[in-house]
């Protein structure tokens, strides 16, 4: 299948929604991973689904994607952060 016929059967399966993208740090993903996964570290990135619709606008609010732009970094530059 072409690039382009493969795109377009993607995109028809893909529905509208809200997304939130959090761009924060280690302290504040260890907190978070700590709190609602039950693991005390670090992390570069954490996910919160849902799947439901926004009051007053009727939008489907998919969920939250918190993403660690310290851990983002070192891994592009090949560091490590520990």
């Amino acid at each position: 299948m072409d690039r382009t016929r493969r795109a377009g059967r993607i995109s028809s399966s893909i529905h509208r929604g809200d997304l939130t993208i959090v761009l924060t740090d280690d302290a504040r993903l260890q907190t978070l991973n700590r709190d609602y996964l039950g693991i005390d570290a670090p992390t570069d990135v954490l996910s919160f689904p849902a799947s439901e619709d926004r009051p007053g606008t009727g939008a489907r609010y998919l969920g939250d994607i918190l993403l660690s732009i310290p851990r983002r970094r070192a891994g592009q530059s090949g560091r490590t952060t520990r």
